[in-house]
């Protein structure tokens, strides 16, 4: 692979885990373990409610970050009547709907 290609490949690459979560990159560059919780999950609700208590006490909670956290919540909310709906709900199977 040619080094114009390469770059043009650590470019989208880039990109790619920009666009999974802002922070992603930041943690992978500082080399900082994270980790990802998927919103089927049923402990989701109260993993982001920890996260969103802290950064309010740290104050670098957002009126944006406040509106994607009510988004989520809905999504949630909406894919777990789903899975109830089509007995999926062993909390670990992703709603046909997601």
């Amino acid at each position: 692979m040619k080094p114009s290609e390469q770059i043009a490949c650590l470019k989208r690459l880039h990109a790619i885990i920009k666009e999974i979560h802002p922070r992603t990159l930041k943690l992978l560059e500082q080399k900082r373990p994270f980790i990802v919780i998927g919103i089927h999950e049923r402990y989701y609700p109260q993993a982001y409610m920890l996260i969103r208590e802290q950064e309010r006490i740290q104050g670098t909670w957002t009126a944006d970050c406040e509106d994607e956290y009510q988004d989520a919540m809905d999504h949630w909310h909406k894919l777990q009547r789903a899975a109830a709906q089509a007995g999926g709900d062993d909390g670990d199977q992703t709603p046909a709907t997601a």
